[in-house]
């Protein structure tokens, strides 16, 4: 029994370091087949802990394939658990046999419970996630016995099985185990999700070194000579009649304009956080909402806020500052012909959480990874630099910066810092 134990143990660890390799893959894109290869190879795992089951002493069948289709579920979506299910299945009715029934009822239960809250599971901790999953192999597992128990009151052929039942230890033992490999294998899920992290972070670093000193040797350049131009400009206007001063008053509005994307460059290529205070954020975001209402008023949009006073961080107050206008003056412009724009502001255990709502055009899956991005915009006449220096700001603060976005329904920005002390 050992030998097949520790196989099952293989069968589930060994497609989540497969995908890794393949998911590391320069070659490999960021689409919705990359889910599908998640449901894929939890379906493998699952068939593959089903064929190879381990057999105790009274003759019950145990495997753990629970364990890929609940990873499959909760990390893949439901489309991934439901291609990893629907293998399970197939291959449970070919083998056939009189419980082929309760273990595919069983199974769709199991589905039915995790669909769709895969997205409030991937935004919570990743020891919180760890712990998640265990509990619900426990759970799962208790749930497994009742319906087990209640299966061998109707088939009263297999009364063999009724004395293994009675053991409760081995039984305890078999949960154990089935809680301890679930973990180990969500540990190693989430390392992986660590690494690609880290390492999709130290790329983005290297190119925004390289932005940086690109843009601070252009823009001081290119700003002064534009200077000079706007000045003599401004002197030659005074001296035209009405249709050419509104060729000039346009030659203007370009050059304030280039002004405003030099300016860009600039914040970003000098961003830095030194000087740091303790202070009540909550009176500075009521401040920031009072002076962005105006703005947003100008285009049609409502703000509204919703602020929980007391919120205490350790950070840069002037920049802070800017990366909420930031996100506010984003949210506003994406509420085409009126819309609604709320923020909202609160403490969530040893955090303060920021949060930007809008109802405005959204963004799809591939435009939110590419946030933060060296020149990627969703604006027609952006430059992405605003959002790379909110993620610099908010990085150098040891805060974070998440988004989450429905095309058609709105966006929602998240900012997470730490609660400190007054």
């Amino acid at each position: 029994m050992s030998k097949d134990f520790f196989l099952n143990v293989m069968i589930v660890l060994f497609p989540v370091l497969f995908y890794q390799v393949f998911h590391n893959s320069p070659r490999r894109k960021r689409t919705q087949r990359n889910k599908l290869l998640i449901g894929l190879f939890g379906g493998l795992s699952a068939v593959a802990c089903l064929n190879y089951p381990f057999v105790d002493g009274y003759g019950i069948f145990w495997d753990f394939r629970v364990i890929p289709l609940t990873l499959a579920m909760v990390y893949g979506g439901r489309a991934a658990g439901g291609l990893a299910l629907g293998m399970e299945i197939v291959f449970r009715l070919w083998i056939g046999g009189p419980q082929a029934w309760f273990s595919v009822l069983f199974s769709l239960v199991l589905y039915a419970i995790l669909l769709g809250r895969e997205k409030k599971f991937l935004r919570l901790l990743p020891r919180q996630r760890v712990a998640f999953v265990t509990m619900f192999s426990v759970a799962e597992y208790l749930a497994f016995l009742g319906m087990l128990a209640y299966e061998l009151q109707l088939f009263h052929a297999l009364s063999f099985r009724e004395e293994g039942a009675k053991n409760a230890l081995f039984l305890l033992l078999i949960g154990l185990l089935q809680a301890v490999v679930m973990a180990i294998a969500a540990l190693v899920v989430e390392h992986l999700i660590s690494t690609s992290r880290m390492r999709s972070e130290v790329q983005r670093t290297e190119k925004l070194g390289v932005i940086s000193e690109l843009a601070a040797s252009v823009a001081h350049e290119v700003r002064n000579p534009l200077t000079v131009v706007r000045g003599f400009l401004q002197i030659a206007r005074g001296s035209l009649d009405d249709r050419n001063r509104q060729y000039m008053n346009t030659a203007l509005a370009e050059l304030d304009r280039a002004e405003f994307i030099i300016s860009d460059y600039l914040n970003f290529a000098k961003l830095q956080v030194e000087t740091v205070s303790v202070f009540e954020a909550s009176l500075d975001l009521h401040h920031t909402v009072k002076l962005m209402s105006s703005y947003a008023l100008l285009r049609g949009v409502k703000l509204d806020h919703q602020i929980e006073p007391g919120l205490w961080v350790h950070a840069n107050q002037e920049k802070l500052k800017q990366a909420v206008i930031n996100l506010l003056k984003n949210s506003i412009e994406a509420c085409h012909n009126g819309g609604q724009v709320k923020m909202q502001a609160y403490r969530d255990s040893q955090q303060v959480i920021l949060q930007v709502l809008d109802t405005g055009v959204g963004m799809n899956e591939e435009q939110i990874k590419r946030l933060g991005h060296p020149f990627y915009t969703t604006k027609e006449k952006g430059t992405g630099l605003g959002l790379m220096v909110t993620f610099r700001i908010l990085q150098a603060m040891d805060g974070q910066l998440a988004f989450e976005s429905n095309v058609g329904v709105g966006t929602t920005a998240t900012i997470r810092l730490p609660l400190t002390a007054p």
